[in-house]
């Protein structure tokens, strides 16, 4: 249980936010417009799939949809409530929203915008919509579900030092992360020279040997399952069943694998793989590649 400090105060969102939901013109493709003087139309494509900011739309509809549609404002709130589950962001933008978003504004006067993007996108405020989205039998976030969260909440000031701590945390991710882009492409790049043998390394000067793949592996692969069912993907079982989406960073993802009966493994050799296998996909993504890690079982 999280103890807060006194000075802290505790409040119900819509204690201090108001909230509206989002409305869509019908049909929508009746006040599309391509016009310059279109309003900007806020879908969850345009939303950033990590940054907290909404800066421009691909879309805009006409002033007379704007009339039927609800209008936010920059410095507004947004939250999805239906793909991405209470997923916050922030306006830098004005246009309208459909009714897959919820406004959240007028909040100034408590919450600084910073320090409130990262209160909803915590796990404290998820778990409530969460909770209380389950308890009134809806299967996505609406109004009422947000009016009945309660956040606790620091001086502005704190909230300042606050966002700027955790904003300093997501600008070092994002240079980390652009870091690692750099290397995968410059490891890419040196992988073509060294495999291709447009470089050779230091002290190598010996010929290559053509083989084929066949003198140096032992290909094994069959088609289907022979009816394999969706009830046979088992949350646990005998063995690992493992699939092309499974395939990540050269190896295998155990996170979300599925898993199928001893029956099934024992149906074909050719299905079962060892540590140190490679796999390759043969369909959908072709020619993904995986080299299989110690296993805790078959």
């Amino acid at each position: 249980m999280v103890i807060y400090p006194n000075d802290w105060k505790e409040k119900s969102i819509d204690d201090f936010i108001k909230i509206k939901r989002g409305a869509s013109p019908r049909p929508i493709e009746r006040y599309l417009t391509a016009s310059t003087n279109g309003v900007n139309w806020i879908k969850i494509g345009d939303a950033p799939r990590y940054g907290k900011y909404i800066v421009s739309t691909k879309e805009k509809i006409t002033l007379q949809g704007a009339t039927c549609s609800v209008s936010v404002f920059p410095g507004d709130f947004i939250l999805s409530n239906s793909m991405s589950f209470g997923r916050p962001y922030i306006l830098r933008i004005g246009g309208c929203i459909h009714d897959g978003w919820l406004r959240l504004y007028d909040f100034q006067s408590d919450a600084n915008d910073e320090f409130l993007y990262y209160l909803l996108s915590s796990s404290y405020v998820q778990k409530q919509y969460e909770a209380f989205a389950a308890g009134s039998g809806v299967q996505n976030l609406n109004k009422e579900v947000v009016k009945k969260v309660s956040v606790f909440l620091p001086s502005i000031p704190e909230q300042e030092e606050i966002a700027q701590t955790l904003s300093a945390f997501d600008t070092y991710i994002k240079n980390l992360s652009d870091l690692i882009e750099k290397k995968k492409s410059i490891r890419d790049g040196a992988l073509e020279d060294l495999i291709c043998r447009r470089t050779r390394l230091d002290g190598f000067h010996d010929d290559w040997i053509k083989v084929s793949f066949n003198q140096v592996i032992v290909p094994k692969a069959r088609i289907g399952w022979q009816g394999l069912k969706k009830h046979e993907y088992l949350r646990n079982g005998y063995s690992y069943l493992i699939s092309g989406t499974d395939f990540k960073d050269g190896t295998i993802s155990l996170d979300n694998i599925s898993y199928v009966s001893k029956e099934r493994y024992d149906m074909d050799e050719n299905i079962q793989v060892k540590e140190n296998d490679v796999l390759v996909t043969k369909d959908g993504t072709i020619g993904k590649v995986a080299m299989v890690p110690t296993l805790s079982r078959p």
